[in-house]
C-alpha cells in the first residue's frame, strides 16, 4: 500500500502565540496517538517540564520560512524567534524554500499527523497548500496579559517587545482562520486544565482518529498547572 503524502493525509495544525498552552494540547494529541514529529524537542526544566511536542526540523524550518518569506510582516515582530538562527536573507530563494517545505510534507508517512508551532499562523499563506485538502486547525488561547508576562520571562525581553511579538503572531492566526474553510476549534488553556478528559474526548472526535487514547491524552494534563505562579509554568 502506498504511503500517504501531504496531499492525501489529514493534517492537524496546532496554532498558538506561545506561552499559551499549545504544548499541552500538542502533548495530548501525541499521547492520544497523533504523530507530532519524528524528533521532538525535549522538555525544559523550567518552562516546558512536560515537553514541547514540536519537531526539531519543523521548529527551525517554519522560522526559516518566516524569515525569508514575510515582507508584509515587520521583521521586528518575529526577531526574537528568528534571529537566533542567523539566516542570510535572500528573497529570490522563496520558491526554493517552499519547494523544500512541500517535499518534507510529502515525505511524512502518517495518515493523520500534526504539527505545533507558534509560527504557523504567520507563514500560513505560504505553506497552506503544501498540506493538501484535509486540514484541521486547533487554536489554543490563554489570557493575553498572562501570555505577555510569560513571554517576557521566557525570552528575557521587555513588555513592549513581548506584546509586539504576541500580537503579531495572533494577527497571523486570526488571518489563517479567516482564510480557512475546514474544521477549526478554539481551546482555552484554563478550560483544558479544568476539564482534560472532556478536551481529550473533543480531540478524538476532531482528529477523526478512531484509536485515539482518551485516557492517555487526559492523563498528560496536570490540573494544578494553572499558571498563577509563572515559575510553575510547565506547558507553553
Amino acid at each position: 500500500m502506498p504511503k500517504p503524502t501531504g496531499s492525501d493525509s489529514r493534517f492537524i495544525s496546532v496554532m498558538g502565540v506561545g506561552r499559551c498552552g499549545s504544548s499541552a494540547v500538542a502533548g495530548m494529541l501525541h499521547h492520544g496517538g497523533v504523530p507530532m514529529g519524528r524528533n521532538l524537542i525535549g522538555p525544559h526544566e523550567r518552562f516546558n517540564a512536560r515537553g514541547h511536542y514540536e519537531d526539531h526540523m519543523w521548529h527551525r524550518l517554519n522560522r526559516e520560512i518566516a524569515y525569508q518569506c514575510l515582507p508584509a510582516i515587520p521583521q521586528a515582530a518575529v526577531r526574537n524567534e528568528t534571529d537566533r538562527y542567523e539566516y542570510k536573507r535572500d528573497w529570490s530563494r522563496e520558491r526554493k524554500y517552499l519547494q523544500r517545505y512541500q517535499a518534507f510534507v510529502a515525505d511524512y508517512e502518517a495518515p493523520i499527523w500534526g504539527m505545533k508551532c507558534i509560527m504557523l499562523g504567520v507563514i500560513w499563506p505560504y505553506v497552506r497548500d503544501c498540506f493538501g485538502d484535509d486540514v484541521r486547525i486547533i487554536v489554543v488561547e490563554r489570557d493575553r496579559d498572562a501570555v505577555i508576562r510569560s513571554r517576557m520571562e521566557h525570552s528575557q525581553i521587555d513588555y513592549d517587545e513581548a506584546r509586539y511579538l504576541v500580537d503579531a503572531l495572533q494577527e497571523g492566526i486570526d488571518a489563517a482562520m479567516h482564510r480557512h474553510y475546514g474544521m477549526v476549534i478554539k481551546l482555552h488553556y484554563e478550560y483544558v486544565l479544568k476539564q482534560p478528559r472532556s478536551i481529550a474526548q473533543l480531540l478524538k472526535g476532531f482528529t477523526g482518529l478512531d484509536s485515539f487514547d482518551v485516557d492517555a491524552a487526559a492523563a498528560h494534563i496536570d490540573p494544578s498547572l494553572n499558571h498563577a505562579n509563572e515559575r510553575e509554568l510547565a506547558c507553553a
